[in-house]
């Protein structure tokens, strides 16, 4: 597999964006050579262009604003996220008005299919044969949805998965994702046992950002959850092939120049959970598709 680091990508935009390529045969794939070459690129904001938080019933100046700027003449495709395994198909920018799920796939180039991220993980997608692409936001209640993303395509734009290539973006690691041994047996026997490895009692915990200091499990036995081993293996399963897939080093919770809920909000005492979520700073996750003359 192959991996590249998205914060490093972003310094020659001041750390506020990442663009980068979708991989095929484990080597950057820059586009079909055509008339009209496009090329497809997956991106994310950072912790310094603020936060891209998206609700129906909400307006986000900075949101628009900077998306806006980026996107140019492209029509940008929202979608409310509930941590579902719902997909929805977009061929114009309305189709996902007031709706709620968490992934969006189209094959009209002007669309730029949007989610958002603070800790989950965001996932693209791009067809290099039928030019069918897509993003999703996967929860650790929702880890499955990269395979409803790749069936939806079959269904609706022909898709093989070998022509998939997938990108697996920023988010949360197993070197501060712990969980107890409930969530840990889901994981394990829904997505693999390689996904999860116990913690052993009395290790500190937790990356250079996390909370500003390190935890110590001393009482309850925990396990480190590896959210990209666990939708790798959906992917694979769903027919993507290996080589065609790309996953960032990244750590949310470690690396400050992401944001991050649990490292900005979620230790905060005495908070609703609503109102931590405002505090931490909302990423935007997108695929578009950059077209230019050959």
């Amino acid at each position: 597999m192959n991996f590249v680091d998205v914060a490093e990508a972003a310094r020659q935009n001041q750390f506020k964006w990442a663009l980068l390529p979708f991989y095929k045969d484990n080597r950057a794939w820059q586009g079909a050579a055509s008339p009209k070459s496009a090329r497809p690129l997956w991106g994310m904001t950072l912790l310094a262009a603020g936060s891209m938080r998206f609700r129906w019933n909400e307006t986000n100046p900075n949101r628009d604003k900077f998306l806006s700027a980026l996107c140019g003449a492209k029509q940008i495709v929202p979608l409310e996220l509930i941590h579902s395994k719902i997909v929805y198909d977009a061929r114009e920018a309305g189709d996902t008005f007031q709706k709620q799920g968490d992934a969006i796939i189209t094959q009209n180039a002007a669309l730029v299919p949007v989610v958002t991220v603070a800790d989950c993980v965001p996932i693209y997608f791009y067809d290099s044969a039928t030019g069918a692409f897509g993003a999703a936001h996967s929860g650790w209640k929702g880890t499955g949805i990269a395979g409803e993303v790749v069936k939806m395509m079959k269904e609706k734009y022909g898709s093989n998965p070998r022509d998939i290539l997938a990108a697996v973006g920023p988010h949360i690691h197993d070197c501060c994702y712990a969980v107890d041994a409930g969530r840990a047996k889901y994981f394990c026997d829904n997505f693999g046992s390689d996904c999860v490895r116990e913690v052993s009692q009395g290790q500190d915990w937790g990356g250079p950002g996390f909370f500003g200091q390190k935890q110590n499990f001393s009482q309850e036995k925990k396990y480190a959850l590896s959210l990209l081993r666990a939708n790798i293996n959906v992917l694979l399963v769903a027919g993507v092939l290996e080589e065609n897939i790309v996953a960032a080093k990244n750590c949310t919770a470690c690396d400050v120049r992401f944001g991050s809920f649990r490292r900005e909000a979620a230790g905060l005492p005495d908070i609703p959970g609503q109102d931590k979520s405002r505090l931490s700073t909302t990423q935007a996750a997108f695929v578009i598709i950059e077209e230019r003359e050959s």
